[in-house]
Formats: C-alpha cells, structure tokens, sequence
C-alpha cells in the first residue's frame, strides 16, 4: 500500500502496473476466501490512473498501455479480467487449476485441441 502510494506521490508517470483479476485464490474464490471488493477503486484512491480492460484480448490491452504511456501526472495501473485457465479444457475456470494434476489421456487432449501432435 505504501509502495502504491508513494508511486503517485511521486508522480511516477512512466510506470505502467497489471492486475490479474481472475476472481480465484488457492483456496476458493476471491470473494469467499478475502474479498477484494472494487478493486478499480481502490487503486484510484492510491492516486493511480486505472483502466479495466478483458485480460484475454490483445488488442485492448495495447490500446490501455497506449493509454497509460499518455498519463503524465501519475502511475497507472491496467486491471486485466480474466478467465483462470481460459481455453483449457480441464481447467478453465476452477479454483483446483493452481495446484491440480491431470492424466496422460488429459495432456493428449489438450495438446490435440493446441494441434501439436505425440
């Protein structure tokens, strides 16, 4: 928090930050195991710059740094909303992906469904 705020105390304008909000801890989701709440407002009222943009889109996400390398007063941070695990099908979306395994027959899917061939 200190670090946060002494950043656009500072006025460090050339430092462009990310959030990955993809709502899951290790435990369980962000709102059932700490609760992070509105978490754009949060970084504004640490004087930041913040856009929130969809974390899976190359094309807004280089639109937001475009944005942020134009702020000139302040840090700005781009909040990414993700999908955990998007496009994985054995693991889009669940909290067990930051910890889990699969099988062999699994790892053959996934690779098929990326093209590559065993």
């Amino acid at each position: 928090m200190e670090a946060a705020m002494s950043a656009a105390h500072f006025k460090l304008n050339n430092l462009i930050a990310f959030t990955d909000l993809n709502k899951l801890q290790i435990d369980g989701t962000t709102q059932d195991v700490m609760n992070i709440e509105d978490i754009t407002s949060k970084w504004l009222s640490f004087g930041w710059y913040v856009q929130r943009v969809d974390g899976h889109s190359i094309t807004a996400i280089d639109k937001a740094i475009r944005n942020a390398k134009k702020e000139c007063q302040r840090p700005s941070m781009i909040v990414l909303d993700t999908i955990k695990g998007k496009g994985a099908f054995f693991a889009e979306g669940k909290v067990n992906s930051h910890h889990m395994t699969f099988d062999y027959e699994t790892a053959k899917e996934a690779m098929s469904q990326l093209g590559v061939t065993l």
